[in-house]
């Protein structure tokens, strides 16, 4: 009884050029379980990197508002304490008047 692969691999080594780097790239392209594989194997370091991703922005976020209020009372109360309401501008400014 023939094997079927001896008559493959003879028609391959038969192949001249061209054709035959295009019969050895299609026998070494992986199957389907590889590709689900690889496929799997993204999806889990996409969850990865997204569950490491979005509490770091989450956690920034917060920060910065925080600090924003922070200043943003403690800049009202130095204007409270100043006792200058602030529709009246700045204090001690000297006008330059340009006039010929």
């Amino acid at each position: 009884m023939n094997d079927p692969r001896i008559h493959f691999f003879r028609i391959i080594n038969d192949t001249p050029g061209r054709s035959r780097r295009v019969f050895m790239w299609a026998a070494e392209q992986p199957g389907w379980v590889a590709r689900a594989a690889a496929l799997a194997a993204m999806i889990v370091l996409t969850l990865i990197i997204l569950l490491l991703v979005i509490p770091a922005l989450l956690i920034g976020i917060f920060v910065f508002a925080v600090l924003s209020l922070y200043v943003y009372a403690r800049l009202a109360f130095a204007r409270w304490k100043a006792g200058r309401p602030t529709g009246r501008g700045r204090k001690n400014v000297r006008v330059i008047r340009r006039d010929p």
